[in-house]
């Protein structure tokens, strides 16, 4: 998921898959929380909060669950031998 940097004394970058409901909110102190089922208008007005930090806390941490820590990418799949000499190098 791509996050975008945010001014905010607290966090660091946010980010939101709309397909998924998911916001994710990585922390200045390295952290990262994926908060689940969260509406797209609620991920717009934390865009827009004056305080993104107090936002989170009052709006989106206590009632919406969470997971710490973004998923590891993808691994990707081998390619297989017999079109190795197709790959791009």
């Amino acid at each position: 998921m791509h996050r975008r940097p945010v001014e905010s004394a607290s966090l660091a970058s946010i980010g939101y898959d709309s397909n998924a409901l998911t916001l994710e909110v990585e922390f200045k102190h390295g952290g990262v929380y994926r908060y689940l089922n969260v509406p797209a208008d609620l991920f717009e007005a934390l865009l827009s909060a004056e305080s993104k930090g107090t936002f989170l806390n009052t709006t989106i941490k206590n009632s919406y669950p969470f997971m710490r820590g973004a998923p590891d990418p993808s691994p990707q799949s081998p390619i297989p031998e017999s079109l190795r000499s197709l790959a791009v190098k």
